[in-house]
């Protein structure tokens, strides 16, 4: 069982944003949103920034790139 980025949950539940809001606030699918809080996907580079933009904060604050910056 995959678990959850709890990083990124915290960000999202601190935001006062939904799943669903962050989607569109970032310009992405709201399933994306999900994947990527279940870890089912792993976020390109253009969709980690957007995300992190939306929550005011970076993409390696929300674990959404890997060691060395690859997204």
């Amino acid at each position: 069982m995959r678990r959850k980025n709890i990083k990124f949950l915290t960000c999202l539940t601190q935001s006062g944003l939904t799943s669903h809001e962050l989607a569109i606030k970032a310009g992405v699918h709201p399933i994306t949103v999900s994947r990527l809080l279940n870890r089912r996907q792993t976020a390109k580079e253009a969709t980690a920034r957007a995300i992190a933009e939306a929550l005011q904060t970076t993409p390696e604050a929300l674990e959404l790139v890997e060691e060395g910056g690859a997204a």
